[in-house]
C-alpha cells in the first residue's frame, strides 16, 4: 500500500462521528459553548428534584429508608409534620420549621446536607452517620414539606 493510500484510509476513520458512551454514532457541538459554570448541573439537579416533589413511586426502597430516618432520627425534634416543635432547653432556638417557604427558598440542598453533617446552633452534627445516598434522601424528604412545591 502507499503512503497517499494510508492517508485516505486514516482521514475516512477520522471522519467518522464519533461514538456515545452505548457505541451509537453521535454528533457533538462544541463541548466549550455548551458548558455550564461549576455546579449548575447540581442547581439543574436540584431543580428536577424539586420537579418531581414528593411524587415518588410506592415501594422505592431510597424514599422508605429516608421516612424511616426522618421518622425516628429527625422528627424527635422537628417533629413527624415538619413544623419544628419545643426548644430542647430553655432559651435555646427550637428546631427548624420545614414547612417555612422562606426556609425552604433561602437554603440550598448541599446547605441542608452540610447542617445535618456538621451540625448548627441546637441542631446536632451527625457526622458521617449517613451516606451520600441517605443525605439525598433526607433532604428530598425535606423539600417535601415545602409548601410552594404542593402548590399551595
Amino acid at each position: 500500500m502507499t503512503r497517499a493510500t494510508r492517508k485516505k484510509q486514516r482521514k475516512k476513520i477520522t471522519l467518522r462521528p464519533p461514538r456515545g458512551p452505548l457505541g451509537l454514532a453521535c454528533r457533538r457541538m462544541n463541548d466549550s459553548v455548551f458548558r455550564l459554570p461549576r455546579g449548575w448541573g447540581a442547581l439543574g439537579l436540584g431543580a428536577a428534584l424539586l420537579a418531581f416533589s414528593c411524587h415518588r413511586s410506592e415501594g422505592d426502597p431510597a424514599a422508605e429508608s429516608a421516612e424511616q430516618t426522618f421518622a425516628s432520627v429527625c422528627a424527635k425534634c422537628h417533629g413527624a409534620d415538619g413544623k419544628g416543635g419545643v426548644p430542647a432547653a430553655e432559651g435555646a432556638n427550637p428546631p427548624r420549621n420545614f414547612c417555612d417557604a422562606s426556609f425552604q427558598a433561602s437554603r440550598s440542598d448541599e446547605d441542608l446536607k452540610q447542617v445535618i453533617r456538621k451540625g448548627k446552633g441546637g441542631m446536632p452534627a451527625f457526622g458521617n452517620l449517613f451516606s451520600d445516598a441517605e443525605l439525598l434522601g433526607l433532604v428530598h424528604k425535606i423539600r417535601c414539606f415545602n409548601p410552594a412545591s404542593k402548590g399551595h
